[in-house]
């Protein structure tokens, strides 16, 4: 391994000069820096050569000198594996369950990934002179439910705006009023293609989901 590392530097020093001027003489000192650093490994420390090793590899190539194994950044390694689109993740998840941004479901207990990040996702608006930054939420409707059970997932989604009061404008004209009664039914989830593989599952299993009719209505 010495002598792999030692002709790697004997080549990063030939290719130094070939090239001449500023660029060889960086590519030198920093190969006389590299060659101290391999002296002091196989000198002193000879029982960690193998972690060394790798760090002065990675510095050989410019790369990160941490172990591969060891995300250099976790909120990137978070927004890799568990940003919108990924998911959903099962609620033993142990990984899943240290990340901040997923929502977890208050029926199910699994989690998703919301685009409002778990409600901290933010937004600016300008009012009466300035600048102020309130909450973002996502609009009422299927992206309150949860990507694995289908119900809504968070009762912080429950009582939300439904939609803006109705302003007449100036064009407008009153035709008179009209009372038209409606129900808005729920939704089953076990017969919707996106939800209905995850029920057959794990409905009325111990542990399971159990599917509760008069539950789904007061939360419509």
């Amino acid at each position: 391994a010495a002598a792999a590392l030692q002709a790697i530097l004997d080549s990063r020093v030939r290719a130094g000069s070939s090239s001449g001027g500023r660029r060889g003489s960086s590519v030198g000192n920093r190969s006389r820096r590299l060659q101290d650093e391999l002296e002091r490994l196989y000198g002193s420390r000879p029982g960690s050569s193998q972690s060394r090793a790798h760090q002065l590899l990675a510095r050989l190539a410019g790369g990160d000198d941490s172990p591969p194994s060891s995300p250099r950044n976790p909120m990137m390694f978070n927004a890799t594996r568990f940003g919108v689109g990924k998911g959903p993740f099962k609620a033993d998840d142990t990984q899943a369950a240290k990340c901040n941004t997923l929502t977890q479901c208050r029926r199910c207990k699994w989690r998703s990934a919301f685009a409002h990040k778990n409600f901290t996702r933010k937004r600016s608006v300008y009012k009466r002179g300035s600048n102020r930054t309130i909450p973002h939420p996502h609009d009422v409707g299927e992206e309150d439910w949860c990507h694995a059970c289908g119900r809504i997932a968070s009762s912080k989604d429950l009582g939300k705006e439904q939609a803006g009061m109705y302003a007449p404008l100036a064009t407008d004209v009153c035709l008179g009023t009209k009372t038209i009664p409606f129900r808005i039914k729920a939704h089953d989830p076990r017969k919707m293609d996106a939800f209905k593989k995850r029920w057959a599952e794990n409905e009325n299993k111990s542990p399971g989901w159990k599917y509760d009719q008069a539950e789904m209505e007061h939360d419509t």
